[in-house]
């Protein structure tokens, strides 16, 4: 029975959900991230967190201790992938992420990791067999996506207690009115006309041979 989570991202569009779903069940949370979050109650235990800096296990031994679960679903994700701050997602994307995996490691904490469709060669076949991990990617946040879910891969498959989560997209509340989605409502709200195109691309969200495996 899981009675704590810890959470890295509270504040982003994932990070505002969970702490919703898991207040709802009366799970504690040990949230963090570098805004507070609008959403609180009693359930949830914030801390500021910047990723960008190092942290120890002693460190995350006073933000995450006595957690059963760590989520990681912070991330630094550039708004144009053609200006990317390298150091700034090797800090936060890679260090990070291999600091949080192995103070779970330690204190026998199950990992969670928000990887992302990203890592696949043709995203709209995922399956075991399309998986391609590509380390010569031209957009780094992409690469780095890549590295650590190859990284935390082989850990799995040594029995780690780990989870990998590959989303193709993530929408909900709090997300940017650039959107598409947010776009749609916004002209909804308007009243006004929205035209939906053709479009022949066929998407396959359950692989039958895994969901019968």
């Amino acid at each position: 029975m899981i009675d704590s989570i810890g959470l890295t991202g509270a504040s982003g569009i994932l990070g505002r959900h969970l702490l919703h779903l898991f207040s709802k069940k009366k799970i504690k949370v040990f949230a963090t991230s570098r805004k507070k979050p609008l959403f609180s109650n009693k359930f949830i235990k914030w801390n500021k967190m910047d990723l960008e800096k190092k942290h120890t296990m002693k460190s995350l031994d006073k933000i995450f201790g006595g957690t059963k679960v760590l989520i990681h679903a912070g991330a630094h994700v550039p708004l144009n992938s053609s200006i990317e701050d390298t150091q700034k997602i090797t800090k936060i994307n890679i260090k990070a992420t291999y600091a949080l995996y192995k103070w779970a490691k330690k204190n026998k904490v199950h990992f969670i990791f928000l990887s992302g469709a990203i890592v696949y060669k043709y995203k709209h076949n995922c399956n075991e067999n399309s998986e391609y991990i590509n380390k010569n990617d031209s957009i780094f946040y992409g690469y780095a996506k890549k590295l650590c879910d190859a990284f935390l891969k082989k850990k799995l498959l040594k029995n780690d207690s780990i989870t990998i989560f590959r989303p193709t997209s993530i929408y909900g509340w709090g997300l940017k009115k650039n959107k598409i989605i947010s776009r749609i409502l916004i002209e909804a709200k308007k009243k006004k006309k929205i035209k939906i195109y053709k479009t022949f691309i066929k998407k396959k969200f359950i692989n039958k041979n895994n969901f019968l495996k």
